[in-house]
């Protein structure tokens, strides 16, 4: 007598349960993707501090009438940081270099301080180019005694790699520009051509 219609649909009926979790799914893999991007990024934030250090390492061979000789410098630079705005830090370091090799034959150690800052270009990716800024001084003890000083400005150029939001993997390259101050003459620029270290952020 007449044509059957459709009930209509139930919002708890078979197809509306199974909708939900498929939006849910869907939300769920979003968050899930999400995630981890958040863990790789640094935390370069005002009020953000940092502790950590660099090793360097200087490779010199020198040949002259057919005889040769080689010196490696290892420089270990402790320092700490504090990032007074967004981005921005101020950064205090010591530095110890370690001369090797024939070429250093009767060297000895020299010590450094610097205080200095530096810039993060932190855009949010997992690497963060950085640029600083150091002035200190460096000591050393050619003569039991008689202390050389020189005053020291260094610029380093690198990339901090985020291995997730407090630790940070640092490569890059340093310019350093010594003057004679105190019992040692001259001038010395030096290019080191790479330095890695580990930096952890709190």
């Amino acid at each position: 007598e007449g044509t059957a219609t459709a009930p209509p649909l139930d919002p708890l009926s078979e197809q509306s349960v199974h909708q939900k979790p498929n939006r849910a799914t869907m939300g769920g893999s979003q968050a899930t993707a999400e995630a981890p991007n958040s863990h790789y990024k640094l935390d370069t934030s005002r009020g953000t501090m940092f502790l950590g250090g660099k090793v360097l390492f200087d490779i010199t061979h020198v040949s002259s009438q057919g005889q040769s000789t080689t010196g490696v410098t290892i420089n270990l630079t402790p320092a700490f940081g504090y990032f007074v705005i967004d981005n921005l830090y101020l950064r205090s370091a010591v530095s110890v270099s370690v001369p090797l090799g024939d070429l250093y034959e009767g060297s000895i150690n020299s010590f450094a301080f610097a205080l200095g800052g530096g810039y993060a270009f932190n855009f949010g990716s997992t690497v963060v180019p950085v640029v600083g800024l150091n002035i200190g001084a460096s000591f050393i003890d050619p003569d039991k005694g008689k202390l050389a000083t020189s005053f020291v400005l260094g610029i380093p150029l690198g990339i901090e790699i985020a291995l997730n939001r407090h630790v940070s993997l640092e490569l890059g390259i340093s310019l350093m520009i010594l003057v004679g101050v105190s019992n040692l003459d001259g001038t010395l620029i030096k290019v080191s051509p790479g330095y890695t270290g580990i930096s952890g952020y709190f």
